[in-house]
């Protein structure tokens, strides 16, 4: 009995679907062992991502769930953005050609695996082979120097 309630607790604190499993209940029992084998399965999943190899970091770092771009840093003093905002080299921000102003956008440097958020607020790059330019700020954040090959999320 004892034991029980102990793999009762442990399940309920894991598992929130075995607090259902009350004793006295008809089917309780029944619902009491599918909560152990549901813990049991969520302890392998642990495990399994446990195991896995973290995601790679650096040099040979891959964009698999965004869009693969080439990026430039600008910042063209006082003046004001494609928006209508004043631009600011000390913010986060971007400028690309078709989003829509106030998107917001997680880019990570290929090279470094470094991150930041950035608000699309302007206009550009006007260079074909740029596809996005990021404030100073932004790029300083994320270790680029000139142009880098970056993941858009």
């Amino acid at each position: 009995m004892t034991r029980w309630l102990v793999v009762l607790s442990l399940a309920v604190m894991q598992c929130p679907a075995a607090a259902v499993a009350l004793p006295g209940s008809p089917d309780g029992h029944a619902r009491l062992i599918g909560a152990v084998v549901t813990l049991q399965s969520a302890e392998q999943v642990n495990e399994q991502q446990a195991q896995e190899p973290p995601k790679s970091t650096g040099a040979d770092a891959e964009c698999n769930s965004g869009r693969q771009m080439r990026a430039a840093a600008y910042g063209q003093g006082q003046r004001t953005t494609a928006s209508g905002e004043r631009f600011d080299p000390r913010g986060m921000t971007a400028a690309h050609r078709t989003l829509p102003f106030g998107t917001r956008l997680t880019v990570t440097n290929l090279k470094t695996g470094k991150s930041v958020i950035v608000v699309v607020n302007d206009r550009g790059p006007f260079t074909r082979r740029l596809d996005i330019d990021l404030s100073m700020a932004a790029a300083k954040a994320i270790g680029m120097n000139g142009t880098a090959v970056v993941c858009i999320e």
